[in-house]
């Protein structure tokens, strides 16, 4: 009996080191899987905030490389009846904030920035046009109602500003006789940006025009 007693204790001793090996181990895997984890999520945001800036280096050089262009004379847009305007004919005296997107590019992308437009102007006001690209002008006209806004909105089918165009993304440009003196490329995780700006140019239109 006694042998046995000494057995008993003896396995029970080798099974619990062998538990709390296996326990150990466990943890160590947890804990290592967190670091992994961890060390993932931090690469990831890092490269985000890497793309992020080569973005808006991107955006800050294409809009200074237009900053004095003339909008094309060649170019037109469409109201609501379908009539075609030569654009150089509405920008003859005033200067006015053009908002232009197409529907092509994300929903969010766009949407975000009339939110933005809405909160700062207004739901109408007369500084601001809205010019898009899309096929069909009633579409235009949901998303604009969609979002209580009544600037005046005008369809387009070529290119505004053939560089920016190119980006696929919403732009602001203000405008003085046809001439760009100023232009942002907004990026949706940076609303803070978008709304200075926006507070910015509205300075300029109320005191000018």
């Amino acid at each position: 009996p006694l042998r046995h007693s000494v057995s008993t204790i003896i396995n029970s001793t080798v099974m619990d080191k062998k538990n709390v090996t296996i326990i150990i181990l466990l943890l160590l895997g947890c804990i290592l899987s967190g670091i992994l984890i961890y060390i993932s999520i931090d690469m990831k945001t890092k490269m985000n905030s890497v793309v992020s800036l080569r973005t808006t280096s991107r955006h800050r050089l294409n809009e200074y490389k237009v900053l004095g262009e003339r909008l094309s004379d060649s170019i037109y847009i469409f109201d609501d009846n379908n009539k075609m305007i030569q654009i150089d004919s509405i920008f003859i005296k005033n200067r006015i904030l053009i908002y232009y997107f197409s529907t092509t590019h994300c929903n969010m992308c766009y949407e975000t920035q009339l939110e933005l437009i809405n909160e700062v102007y207004g739901s109408s006001n007369s500084n601001v046009m809205v010019i898009a690209k899309s096929e069909n002008y009633k579409n235009l006209k949901i998303i604009m109602n969609n979002h209580n806004i009544e600037y005046p909105l005008y369809m387009i089918k070529s290119s505004l500003v053939p560089m920016l165009d190119s980006l696929r993304v919403p732009y602001y440009c203000l405008i003085d006789s046809n001439r760009i003196i100023s232009t942002y490329i907004p990026q949706t995780e940076y609303t803070n940006h978008s709304i200075q700006y926006l507070k910015a140019t509205k300075k300029i239109l109320d005191n000018n025009n």
